[in-house]
Protein backbone atom coordinates (compact mmCIF):
# COMPACT_ATOMS: atom_id res chain seq x y z
CA UNK A 1 0.00 0.00 0.00
CA UNK A 2 1.04 3.56 -0.66
CA UNK A 3 -0.08 6.77 1.00
CA UNK A 4 -3.47 7.85 -0.25
CA UNK A 5 -4.39 4.50 -1.82
CA UNK A 6 -8.07 3.66 -1.97
CA UNK A 7 -8.92 0.18 -0.67
CA UNK A 8 -12.38 -1.35 -0.80
CA UNK A 9 -13.44 -4.16 1.53
CA UNK A 10 -16.37 -6.09 0.05
CA UNK A 11 -18.32 -7.83 2.80
CA UNK A 12 -18.50 -6.33 6.28
CA UNK A 13 -18.94 -9.41 8.38
CA UNK A 14 -16.53 -9.96 11.24
CA UNK A 15 -13.62 -10.73 8.89
CA UNK A 16 -14.27 -7.71 6.70
CA UNK A 17 -14.56 -5.36 9.66
CA UNK A 18 -11.34 -6.68 11.18
CA UNK A 19 -9.62 -6.27 7.81
CA UNK A 20 -10.88 -2.71 7.48
CA UNK A 21 -9.54 -1.74 10.91
CA UNK A 22 -6.20 -3.41 10.23
CA UNK A 23 -5.76 -1.52 6.97
CA UNK A 24 -6.37 1.81 8.68
CA UNK A 25 -4.07 0.97 11.60
CA UNK A 26 -1.17 -0.41 9.55
CA UNK A 27 -1.27 2.43 7.05
CA UNK A 28 -1.22 4.99 9.85
CA UNK A 29 1.59 3.22 11.71
CA UNK A 30 3.90 3.38 8.69
CA UNK A 31 3.03 6.98 7.86
CA UNK A 32 1.14 5.90 4.76
CA UNK A 33 -2.54 6.39 5.60
CA UNK A 34 -4.94 4.82 3.15
CA UNK A 35 -8.59 5.47 2.46
CA UNK A 36 -10.73 2.44 3.23
CA UNK A 37 -14.27 1.93 1.98
CA UNK A 38 -16.74 -0.81 2.89
CA UNK A 39 -19.49 -2.57 0.95
CA UNK A 40 -22.28 -4.69 2.41
CA UNK A 41 -25.95 -5.60 2.01
CA UNK A 42 -26.91 -4.79 5.59
CA UNK A 43 -27.30 -1.16 6.72
CA UNK A 44 -26.37 -1.98 10.33
CA UNK A 45 -23.01 -3.36 9.20
CA UNK A 46 -22.39 -0.27 7.11
CA UNK A 47 -23.02 1.88 10.17
CA UNK A 48 -20.66 -0.22 12.29
CA UNK A 49 -17.98 0.17 9.64
CA UNK A 50 -18.42 3.94 9.82
CA UNK A 51 -18.13 3.81 13.60
CA UNK A 52 -14.89 1.82 13.28
CA UNK A 53 -13.26 4.33 10.95
CA UNK A 54 -14.28 3.59 7.36
CA UNK A 55 -13.85 6.64 5.13
CA UNK A 56 -17.20 5.82 3.54
CA UNK A 57 -19.48 2.88 2.96
CA UNK A 58 -21.67 1.73 0.08
CA UNK A 59 -24.79 -0.41 0.06
CA UNK A 60 -24.07 -3.43 -2.14
CA UNK A 61 -25.65 -3.11 -5.56
CA UNK A 62 -27.03 -5.78 -7.87
CA UNK A 63 -25.58 -3.82 -10.80
CA UNK A 64 -22.18 -5.02 -11.98
CA UNK A 65 -21.17 -1.36 -12.41
CA UNK A 66 -22.46 -0.38 -8.95
CA UNK A 67 -19.16 -0.45 -7.09
CA UNK A 68 -17.32 1.38 -9.88
CA UNK A 69 -19.92 4.14 -9.91
CA UNK A 70 -19.59 4.58 -6.13
CA UNK A 71 -15.80 4.51 -5.86
CA UNK A 72 -15.15 6.70 -8.91
CA UNK A 73 -16.48 9.68 -6.96
CA UNK A 74 -13.48 9.36 -4.59
CA UNK A 75 -10.79 8.37 -7.11
CA UNK A 76 -11.29 10.88 -9.92
CA UNK A 77 -12.68 8.08 -12.06
CA UNK A 78 -9.65 5.76 -11.73
CA UNK A 79 -11.24 3.02 -9.66
CA UNK A 80 -9.93 1.47 -6.44
CA UNK A 81 -6.23 0.74 -6.00
CA UNK A 82 -7.06 -2.51 -4.22
CA UNK A 83 -10.21 -4.50 -3.48
CA UNK A 84 -10.40 -7.19 -0.80
CA UNK A 85 -13.27 -9.64 -1.22
CA UNK A 86 -14.43 -11.19 2.05
CA UNK A 87 -17.85 -12.27 0.77
CA UNK A 88 -18.33 -15.37 -1.39
CA UNK A 89 -20.13 -15.51 -4.69
CA UNK A 90 -19.88 -14.42 -8.29
CA UNK A 91 -21.35 -10.92 -7.88
CA UNK A 92 -18.67 -9.49 -5.55
CA UNK A 93 -15.93 -10.82 -7.81
CA UNK A 94 -17.45 -9.42 -10.99
CA UNK A 95 -18.01 -6.04 -9.34
CA UNK A 96 -14.41 -6.03 -8.11
CA UNK A 97 -13.16 -6.72 -11.64
CA UNK A 98 -14.97 -3.61 -12.82
CA UNK A 99 -14.22 -1.50 -9.74
CA UNK A 100 -10.44 -1.93 -9.53
CA UNK A 101 -8.21 0.52 -11.40
CA UNK A 102 -5.82 -0.38 -14.18
CA UNK A 103 -2.79 -1.95 -12.53
CA UNK A 104 -4.74 -2.52 -9.31
CA UNK A 105 -5.02 -5.59 -7.11
CA UNK A 106 -7.90 -7.85 -6.12
CA UNK A 107 -7.40 -10.06 -3.07
CA UNK A 108 -9.78 -12.94 -2.41
CA UNK A 109 -10.25 -13.66 1.28
CA UNK A 110 -13.37 -15.84 1.22
CA UNK A 111 -14.20 -19.46 0.52
CA UNK A 112 -16.11 -20.10 -2.71
CA UNK A 113 -18.08 -23.18 -3.70
CA UNK A 114 -18.61 -22.48 -7.40
CA UNK A 115 -16.86 -21.21 -10.50
CA UNK A 116 -16.94 -17.62 -11.72
CA UNK A 117 -16.32 -16.41 -15.29
CA UNK A 118 -12.98 -14.68 -15.83
CA UNK A 119 -12.19 -12.42 -18.77
CA UNK A 120 -8.49 -13.09 -19.25
CA UNK A 121 -8.14 -10.38 -21.88
CA UNK A 122 -9.47 -7.80 -19.39
CA UNK A 123 -7.04 -8.96 -16.72
CA UNK A 124 -4.17 -8.84 -19.22
CA UNK A 125 -4.96 -5.51 -20.85
CA UNK A 126 -5.75 -3.76 -17.53
CA UNK A 127 -2.76 -5.37 -15.79
CA UNK A 128 -4.89 -6.49 -12.84
CA UNK A 129 -3.25 -8.62 -10.14
CA UNK A 130 -5.46 -11.24 -8.48
CA UNK A 131 -4.20 -12.77 -5.24
CA UNK A 132 -5.72 -14.91 -2.51
CA UNK A 133 -5.10 -15.27 1.20
CA UNK A 134 -5.95 -18.39 3.19
CA UNK A 135 -3.74 -18.24 6.27
CA UNK A 136 -1.10 -16.04 7.89
CA UNK A 137 2.65 -16.26 8.32
CA UNK A 138 4.20 -16.11 11.82
CA UNK A 139 5.18 -12.47 11.20
CA UNK A 140 1.69 -11.54 10.05
CA UNK A 141 0.25 -13.28 13.10
CA UNK A 142 2.55 -11.22 15.35
CA UNK A 143 1.38 -8.00 13.70
CA UNK A 144 -2.27 -9.05 14.12
CA UNK A 145 -1.78 -9.83 17.82
CA UNK A 146 -0.05 -6.48 18.34
CA UNK A 147 -2.99 -4.68 16.73
CA UNK A 148 -5.42 -6.48 19.02
CA UNK A 149 -3.33 -5.92 22.15
CA UNK A 150 -2.99 -2.20 21.41
CA UNK A 151 -6.74 -1.98 20.67
CA UNK A 152 -6.04 -0.45 17.29
CA UNK A 153 -8.26 -3.25 16.08
CA UNK A 154 -11.34 -3.59 18.28
CA UNK A 155 -12.56 -7.17 18.15
CA UNK A 156 -15.00 -6.94 21.07
CA UNK A 157 -17.08 -4.42 19.13
CA UNK A 158 -17.96 -7.17 16.67
CA UNK A 159 -19.65 -9.41 19.25
CA UNK A 160 -23.36 -8.72 18.84
CA UNK A 161 -24.71 -11.63 20.93
CA UNK A 162 -23.45 -13.50 24.00
CA UNK A 163 -25.07 -16.87 24.69
CA UNK A 164 -24.43 -19.84 26.98
CA UNK A 165 -23.07 -22.88 25.18
CA UNK A 166 -26.38 -24.66 25.82
CA UNK A 167 -27.96 -22.27 23.30
CA UNK A 168 -25.56 -23.19 20.51
CA UNK A 169 -28.37 -24.03 18.09
CA UNK A 170 -29.91 -20.61 18.68
CA UNK A 171 -26.58 -18.96 17.86
CA UNK A 172 -26.36 -20.94 14.63
CA UNK A 173 -29.89 -19.87 13.70
CA UNK A 174 -29.03 -16.23 14.30
CA UNK A 175 -25.98 -16.53 12.05
CA UNK A 176 -27.86 -18.30 9.27
CA UNK A 177 -30.62 -15.70 9.28
CA UNK A 178 -28.12 -12.82 9.43
CA UNK A 179 -29.57 -11.53 12.68
CA UNK A 180 -26.15 -11.33 14.30
CA UNK A 181 -22.61 -10.32 13.40
CA UNK A 182 -20.66 -12.56 15.78
CA UNK A 183 -21.96 -14.85 18.53
CA UNK A 184 -19.79 -15.39 21.61
CA UNK A 185 -20.56 -18.63 23.45
CA UNK A 186 -19.86 -18.62 27.16
CA UNK A 187 -18.97 -22.02 28.60
CA UNK A 188 -19.45 -20.95 32.23
CA UNK A 189 -22.08 -18.54 33.51
CA UNK A 190 -25.53 -17.71 32.26
CA UNK A 191 -26.78 -15.00 29.98
CA UNK A 192 -30.30 -13.95 28.99
CA UNK A 193 -31.30 -15.45 25.66
CA UNK A 194 -30.03 -13.43 22.70
CA UNK A 195 -28.43 -10.73 24.83
CA UNK A 196 -27.34 -8.05 22.37
CA UNK A 197 -24.22 -5.91 22.47
CA UNK A 198 -24.97 -2.64 24.15
CA UNK A 199 -24.62 0.45 22.00
CA UNK A 200 -21.32 2.27 22.41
Amino acid sequence: MMEGDSVVVMGLGSVGLLMMQALKAIGGAYGQPVRVYGVDLLPERLQLARDLGADDVFLASSDEQGLRSAIDVYTEGRGADAIIITAPGQRPFMQAMVGVRKGGTINIFAAHTGAVPINLEHIYSQEISITSTYSSSPEELRIALDLLASRKVRANTLISHRLPLAQFSEGVRLMRERETLKVYFEIAGTYPSCQRRRAG
